[in-house]
């Protein structure tokens, strides 16, 4: 019984990992924008990037007349060395029509092989990934109240066009009274507060990678028989 406790947990550590989601939080508000990957306690800010710090001692007197001395160093350098002749590039032979015929087939065939697994595989993905729509809000404005109208009713189709092929593709969750969108007849500008995640399991897209690889072998080498 002992050993498959031990197992049994060894299982579990093993699984863990692959049920675990991975976060891509997108946010926009005020002309500023921040995507966020998060996978259990990792968090990485792929945007803003963090800034390195600046070290007052780097821009002392000494320091900043060093760093002249050397660019000059290596301005001096470049306009002393000669510049060596190009070499002429070798006459390529031509290709025989037999031989590009050969290549265009075998490109075609692996386009035609490619658009097949990925076909594929886009149809195995809806039920695993996560959209969720933490905040959708949108002002819409121009430079008169007619603009101001016609803007505001593209916007509206597109928001909605673009949730209805959202919900074909994905598992989408929208929070109440997350999505906005008002006609603004005041200011004129177009602004825009926006904030989604999407997720989706390890394991899910382990498994999808899988099939992309045996569909790939599998339909290479019918093609080859």
């Amino acid at each position: 019984m002992t050993a498959l406790y031990i197992l049994a947990a060894v299982a579990c550590i093993i699984a863990i990992p692959f049920l675990c989601r991975i976060y891509f939080s997108f946010s926009y508000s005020g002309g500023e924008a921040s995507i966020l990957l998060r996978y259990a306690f990792l968090r990485i800010h792929l945007l803003p990037s963090k800034q390195g710090k600046i070290k007052l001692g780097d821009y002392t007197f000494e320091k900043v007349a060093q760093r002249q001395a050397a660019e000059k160093k290596k301005d001096a350098k470049k306009q002393s060395s000669p510049k060596k002749p190009k070499k002429k590039e070798a006459a390529k032979s031509k290709k025989s029509d037999e031989g590009e015929g050969t290549e265009k087939k075998s490109a075609i065939s692996l386009l035609l092989t490619m658009r097949e697994i990925i076909f594929d595989t886009i149809k195995r993905f809806p039920g695993k990934l996560r959209l969720e729509i933490l905040r959708l809000r949108l002002s819409v404005g121009a430079e008169d109240a007619a603009a101001t109208a016609i803007g505001y009713g593209a916007v509206t189709q597109a928001v909605g066009a673009a949730l209805t092929l959202a919900e074909e593709h994905a598992d989408v969750r929208i929070r109440r009274d997350a999505v906005m969108i008002l006609p603004d007849f005041l200011s004129g500008k177009l602004d825009a507060d926006v904030s989604v995640r999407l997720s989706v399991r390890v394991g899910s897209v382990f498994g999808l990678a899988l099939r992309f690889i045996f569909n790939f072998i599998k339909l290479k080498a019918a093609r080859q028989i």
